[in-house]
């Protein structure tokens, strides 16, 4: 779109956010309910080995006592969470991590967090956040 670069030039302030800075830093899961149960489930299981703010609001979902018995779970700082077992291997992250699947073809149909099996993707996460009463004021003394 080349008038993208048009309007950009119109613009007189960027604001660009560090979960916490402007927001409360408490995300939420707001497609929850469009989500295959089961992939939510997976989701929630591997969520829990995580403190990332975007894994905590996944891991509500988890199934009590942990549905799913992987072999080895293991954080990517930056990246996501790695789970394997059954002879799968599952990716919750970002999308660009997730697989080389995941990255071919259709980048704008899926949000930044994804599930992946086996590098094909399974589920999408889409969080909101609210901002901090003086996230206003912030802005202002930019």
């Amino acid at each position: 779109d080349g008038s993208a670069m048009e309007r950009l030039a119109t613009i007189d302030t960027a604001v660009f956010d560090k979960t916490g800075t402007l927001t409360l830093g408490q995300p939420r899961l707001v497609n929850a309910s469009s989500i295959d149960p089961a992939m939510l489930a997976v989701a929630g299981d591997m969520a829990t080995h995580s403190r990332h703010p975007f894994s905590k609001a996944i891991a509500g979902f988890a199934h009590p006592g942990g549905q799913y018995k992987f072999d080895a779970v293991t954080e990517h700082p930056g990246f996501g969470i790695e789970a394997t077992g059954a002879g799968s291997t599952w990716r919750l992250g970002r999308r660009g991590w997730a697989g080389w699947r995941a990255r071919t073809g259709g980048e704008g149909k899926h949000g930044g967090t994804v599930l992946t099996k086996d590098g094909f993707i399974v589920a999408t996460f889409d969080f909101e956040d609210a901002l901090r009463a003086d996230a206003k004021a912030a802005i202002g003394q930019l």
